[in-house]
């Protein structure tokens, strides 16, 4: 119990050092897309290897998981549940790897992940990855260096598993592509036709796990 506790507080501390961080960057005239999910190394029955959720200004308009998807929006965003799925995929074969190189034990672990990209007219002001692995190891990713193709890294927790991270220059380039390019054509589309279909992310996405 009293482990348990204690996960809950860091993971509730890494949370505050997060929404701390991302508060000092919001403006009034600031929009916000955020995708939280889920990856599996070892689904179990029933399972899906990896879903999630996407929003924006918090309002749902994708419902996704590895099998499939459930959009409502517009069609301007059609490429961006593939890219979410490559880059599950991509954490995925990390996480294997890690067990392989026995960073992490041979077992059914879970990484939950929340990317949010922040942005005022005409400009991404923010991007960060926040990621946590079996509910004890959490670390952020922000300020994405287009010089050196490096994320600065926040560490709350996870001495001992960052490096496989840090030290991948592919994972770190799709991560950034998908927060500063993707999701910044998607945003800009989605608030285009929220403008012209007043509503239009008012329906919150069937919810593809069932639950």
């Amino acid at each position: 119990m009293a482990k348990a506790g204690a996960t809950r507080s860091s993971q509730n501390l890494s949370l505050l050092v997060l929404l701390s961080y991302l508060g000092t960057k919001i403006l009034a005239d600031t929009h916000s897309l955020s995708c939280n999910f889920i990856v599996r190394s070892h689904p179990k029955a029933g399972e899906h290897w990896c879903e999630g959720q996407c929003s924006v200004d918090g309002v749902p308009f994708l419902q996704y998981s590895n099998q499939g998807k459930e959009v409502n929006a517009t069609k301007g965003c059609a490429d961006l549940y593939p890219k979410l799925k490559d880059i599950g995929e991509e954490l995925r074969t990390l996480l294997l790897h890690m067990e392989k190189e026995a960073v992490l034990t041979r077992d059914y672990h879970n990484l939950q992940g929340t990317m949010v990209s922040q942005y005022k007219p005409g400009q991404l002001i923010d991007a960060s990855w926040n990621f946590t692995i079996d509910e004890k190891y959490s670390f952020c990713f922000i300020r994405y260096n287009q010089n050196n193709k490096k994320w600065e890294v926040i560490n709350y927790n996870a001495t001992g598993i960052l490096e496989q991270w840090e030290n991948n220059a592919e994972l770190a380039q799709d991560l950034a592509t998908l927060s500063m390019g993707d999701s910044d054509h998607c945003l800009k589309e989605i608030l285009k036709h929220k403008k012209e279909t007043p509503g239009l992310l008012q329906r919150v996405p069937k919810d593809l796990t069932g639950e």
